[in-house]
């Protein structure tokens, strides 16, 4: 939005410039040749004024001429400064000061005028375009296959251009709704901070620094919560399970033969899962899947395959089945954060839920470039 402001219009700003003291807030007027008229409030009018290479914070409104909300307040963090004869915006940011809050009206006129210059720009380069596919009958297709492209597709392609080029000036002619003449459309900008490139990296490892430590904290009390809510379910349905140190959850109720799968291996699972309140969401096993009301119309139901430790799966199936033998069947129940944690998986598991997962490892291949899977568990 910010770019889309700052590049869409074209002026040179000339400053008329009359201050007031009101309350420790000074008020600053002024209008540029072309009709952009401004007011600047500034709470600490003493402050650094915004320079190239400076890197502003602000939130921007925009208005219609009914003063109704077009763009609603959005924030823009770290907008470069940078000298643009293109930019009318460029003179008015260089007087922004940290607290300041700045009302910009703009003539609908100018608005109008440069989406014209823009829809001219584009007929200039499709007329260029059509003339060139006139000319040069060895116009490639623009699919990229290599193909020339046939006399008939060519013909067609232009028609379809100059038909383009006909509405685009039929829509220069006609009067914007939005952009009504003699209206103004206003932008409301408030400056939360001005930073020179050097306090900006810091600030912006200061924020890095708080959004990771704030995730840790989230994410260790959604793990304490998962644990109670695990610990909760085994004594509810009177199950031991063992615990690994990433806080999977597993029960091993038929041992398997021969060695544990491991990352690398191929293997082949047939599994049910569910949420802890019972809802079943995906299964492998047909009987399952109807017995739960499940809607999988077409779906074949066998074993899934999937090679291990590749992050084919969640990560608790990549840890979990490790821990199983080749005919070994068991229970996992697996803390969302192994899981699919905050943004959950469809309508059917949502955000940090702990899940319960009936397996059974069917088979294990030794060379996982032997399969690719055919299915795996939801992600």
């Amino acid at each position: 939005m910010a770019k889309l402001i700052l590049n869409v219009f074209s002026t040179i700003i000339l400053f008329l410039t009359l201050t007031q003291c009101n309350q420790g807030v000074t008020k600053t007027e002024g209008k540029t040749k072309k009709g952009l008229q401004y007011v600047i409030h500034s709470k600490n009018p003493t402050a650094k004024k915004a320079q190239d290479g400076d890197f502003l914070y602000f939130f921007v409104t925009v208005k219609n001429h009914k003063d109704s909300i077009l763009q609603k307040r959005q924030e823009v963090k770290a907008f470069e400064l940078k000298k643009d004869p293109n930019d009318k915006f460029y003179e008015l940011f260089t007087q922004m000061k940290k607290g300041d809050s700045i009302i910009v009206k703009e003539p609908t006129e100018n608005i109008t005028k440069e989406s014209n210059d823009m829809i001219k720009k584009n007929i200039d380069q499709t007329r260029k375009q059509i003339d060139e596919l006139k000319s040069n009958k060895e116009q490639k297709m623009p699919d990229g296959s290599g193909k020339t492209m046939p006399d008939s597709t060519r013909n067609q392609y232009i028609k379809t251009l100059e038909r383009n080029i006909m509405q685009a000036e039929e829509q220069m002619k006609q009067e914007n709704p939005m952009l009504p003449k003699g209206k103004m459309i206003t932008y409301i900008f408030s400056v939360t901070n001005v930073f020179n490139k050097e306090e900006n990296t810091k600030h912006i490892e200061k924020e890095q620094k708080e959004a990771t430590e704030k995730q840790r904290i989230e994410n260790q009390k959604n793990d304490e919560k998962d644990a109670k809510a695990i610990k909760e379910y085994l004594e509810k349905n009177k199950l031991k399970a063992e615990k690994t140190a990433s806080g999977l959850y597993y029960i091993i109720e038929k041992e398997g033969t021969g060695e544990n799968a491991k990352a690398g291996n191929t293997v082949a699972v047939n599994y049910k899962g569910q949420l802890l309140n019972g809802k079943v969401f995906d299964t492998s096993i047909k009987e399952e899947s109807e017995k739960a009301g499940l809607q999988q119309p077409g779906r074949t139901f066998e074993p899934i395959k999937f090679a291990l430790g590749q992050q084919m799966v969640i990560k608790g199936w990549d840890e979990g089945i490790t821990l199983f033998k080749k005919g070994g069947k068991g229970i996992l129940l697996i803390p969302s954060s192994l899981a699919y944690g905050a943004r959950g998986a469809g309508k059917d598991i949502p955000p940090f839920s702990p899940l319960r997962f009936d397996i059974e490892l069917v088979d294990i291949v030794a060379e996982a470039k032997q399969e690719i899977p055919k299915e795996t568990p939801k992600k």
